[in-house]
């Protein structure tokens, strides 16, 4: 979140360049540095390509009750701002969600865990990172373990399972959002600590649906326009897809390495 030039020199600040100055002018302007959080702060934390940002749209749904046929990416991201770029956000309200995709951290003591298949998650992962690189292989990302980023699916599983540093966690399955979105979504207003009617949830859950989520980003773009195949983020949202798109050695391999949590979280 880089000051533009003329907001430098219309706060009478130095160089666009000199952080320490930026830090000062941010405060000033009542935003706080990304990694200062409330206790009672939420964290949306899932693997990627887990329904984060679909969740990050239904979510800001359900704490602010907006209309998320219209709500765009830019908005949702100031809403609920992503650890992982946002140098700096505005506290709206506390407490305040986060999307993140990492393992346990001390400091996220309430977390909604997202979790989906991993195999149609890596699939998923796969697809958007071939589209910047078509070289690019499910089989190499499969092959990378922890060097994946954040980890991979199974490491980042089991440890939220662990539970280290003992948050509150409600636990969301990707796939369920999309058997059953009201019930999920009554379940994350209660987490949250929100009332809203089934009629707002419904109405929240229809208007962030896949179709209506590509047809925003067509018009307005992604608020971090910069990332690898930003204009074509969105995958099919499927679920069960790997059994088409994973060689049958990859499936199999994976059953190997993280069969017993697929089934702790009751994927066959």
């Amino acid at each position: 979140m880089k000051l533009p030039v003329f907001l430098h020199r219309f706060l009478g600040a130095g160089a666009p360049d000199d952080a320490a100055r930026e830090a000062q002018i941010m405060r000033r302007l009542r935003f706080t540095p990304m990694g200062e959080f409330d206790e009672s702060d939420i964290f949306v934390c899932g693997w990627p390509k887990s329904g984060n940002t679909w969740c990050q749209r239904l979510f800001s749904g359900v704490v602010w009750g907006l209309d998320t046929k219209v709500l765009t990416d830019q908005l949702a991201q100031f809403l609920q701002p992503d650890v992982h770029y946002k140098p700096y956000y505005y506290r709206f309200g506390t407490p305040t969600l986060f999307k993140s995709h990492l393992p346990p951290q001390p400091e996220y003591r309430r977390v909604i865990f997202l979790i989906r298949d991993g195999r149609d998650a890596l699939v998923s992962y796969w697809r958007m990172l071939k589209k910047a690189n078509p070289q690019v292989k499910i089989e190499d990302l499969f092959y990378q373990g922890d060097s994946l980023s954040p980890c991979a699916w199974e490491t980042h599983a089991r440890a939220w399972l662990a539970n280290p540093f003992q948050a509150k966690i409600l636990t969301v399955r990707y796939e369920d959002i999309l058997a059953s979105p009201l019930e999920q979504l009554r379940r994350v207003a209660s987490f949250i600590r929100v009332t809203r009617t089934d009629d707002e949830l419904s109405r929240i859950a229809a208007g962030a649906n896949l179709e209506k989520m590509k047809w925003i980003a067509e018009r307005h773009g992604w608020d971090n326009a910069s990332s690898a195949a930003a204009q074509d983020f969105l995958g099919a949202g499927r679920t069960g897809s790997f059994r088409e798109a994973m060689p049958s050695c990859i499936q199999e391999a994976f059953q190997r390495r993280a069969g017993d949590t697929l089934k702790q979280f009751g994927y066959a």
